[in-house]
């Protein structure tokens, strides 16, 4: 059945976003949309389709406020969307998206798949589940960060307490997991940006 209602539950920092995607449905055709901020307090309220933007409200507070036929979880540049966490989403969406991904057209295809009871991702949600699996302990984590920084090798290893190799073993098993042993430091960062590591 063709989604009637749409909700967009979007803090005001996305005031831009959620209107966009407003004018989109409304191109579409729809007429009954209406965003709401996760900090007013609401009524549980029904809808057919809920677009909830950054996972701006926790998932359990969301199933105590609506209740929708289908859920699109849409994702900016600034949520830190790794592999692990598409994975690990401890609620069940219909559709997975990133905001780059949206367009009339996107959204038109998008809305008729659910209707066809599809789940669906967008095409950079897509990407980076095929993404080769990565997995990055807390040192690895804390590396990167100091790289990002523009820390070079021996003042991370001062920071870090750590020697010198077991930073360069760190570094080298991070590049061997990416498929090329040879990248810079400011190249491993840049290949960890698709898998939603965002350390600039």
């Amino acid at each position: 059945m063709k989604p009637q209602t749409f909700h967009i539950l979007a803090p005001s920092l996305y005031a831009l976003a959620s209107y966009g995607l407003k004018e989109l449905l409304a191109q579409l055709g729809y007429s009954k949309i209406e965003i709401i901020n996760p900090k007013r307090k609401s009524t549980p309220q029904k809808t057919d389709c809920l677009f909830l933007m950054d996972e701006c409200i926790s998932l359990h507070r969301l199933n105590e406020v609506f209740q929708w036929q289908k859920l699109i979880l849409l994702y900016s540049p600034a949520f830190p969307l790794s592999q692990a966490h598409i994975h690990n989403i401890p609620i069940k969406a219909n559709a997975l998206w990133h905001i780059e991904d949206l367009n009339a057209k996107t959204l038109k295809k998008m809305l008729h798949l659910l209707v066809l009871n599809q789940r669906v991702h967008s095409s950079k949600i897509s990407k980076r589940l095929q993404l080769p699996p990565l997995t990055l302990n807390s040192l690895d984590l804390k590396i990167l960060k100091l790289l990002a920084e523009g820390k070079h090798s021996q003042e991370i290893s001062t920071l870090l307490h750590t020697s010198k190799s077991t930073l360069e073993r760190h570094k080298r098993k991070l590049k061997q997991q990416l498929g090329n042993e040879l990248m810079s430091d400011s190249g491993l960062l840049a290949s960890l940006y698709p898998y939603g590591y965002l350390f600039f």
